[in-house]
């Protein structure tokens, strides 16, 4: 009914972001990213659950976005050789 009216899309008409029209960083600037916050100890994965609600380009599930893009592991993205 609003197609050509301005609807845009369900996020919009409540105000929301869009999680699908997000941008994000390509792999070895969000890379970068990471390893420059990271602490350097703990649970890599555990630690970027909490700090990544402070950074919105970054995704939920970088294991899921980055997977074929360069993703290896959670230690690997922030520079660690063994697993976790």
């Amino acid at each position: 009914m609003y197609k050509d009216k301005g609807w845009i899309d369900w996020s919009e008409l409540v105000g929301r972001e869009n999680l699908f029209k997000k941008e994000r960083l390509d792999f070895n600037a969000f890379q970068a990213e990471v390893r420059s916050i990271f602490p350097g100890t703990g649970i890599v994965s555990q630690w970027y659950g909490q700090e990544r609600r402070k950074h919105p380009t970054w995704p939920s599930n970088p294991d899921k976005f980055y997977k074929g893009k360069g993703w290896i592991g959670w230690p690997q993205l922030v520079g660690r050789k063994k697993e976790e």
